[in-house]
């Protein structure tokens, strides 16, 4: 029992840090005072805008890399992974970029670009 509860303790101890390390490193890449926000990356407006109006932005995994255009090439379906800094560019401003307001929430992401 004693074995158990230790292994649990070191589990608990080893995902707080992790989650303290991950959560540290992700807001010191957002805290830019040299950059202004420009918006919410809107996903299904780059897709119709890349791929035509009856594009649709999908959601395929619960993690910020799992947006994807859903299109009909050819008569065929197919799904093409959204690279979230060209979203930002082509939406807002060529020097636009994408940055996730929280890591754990696939809608967050913000467009912002340098000053």
């Amino acid at each position: 029992m004693r074995r158990l509860l230790t292994g649990l303790a070191a589990l608990a101890f080893g995902f707080i840090g992790s989650l303290a390390a991950f959560s540290a490193s992700d807001s010191a890449g957002r805290e830019r005072p040299d950059s202004v926000k420009l918006g919410s990356l809107d996903f299904e407006a780059y897709c119709k805008l890349q791929f035509g109006g009856s594009s649709v932005a999908v959601l395929t995994r619960t993690d910020l890399r799992g947006w994807r255009c859903a299109i009909r090439q050819n008569g065929i379906f197919a799904t093409v992974e959204i690279d979230t800094n060209a979203a930002c560019a082509a939406l807002f401003d060529h020097s636009a970029y994408a940055v996730p307001d929280d890591p754990l929430v696939s809608s967050s992401w913000q467009c912002q670009r340098d000053l």
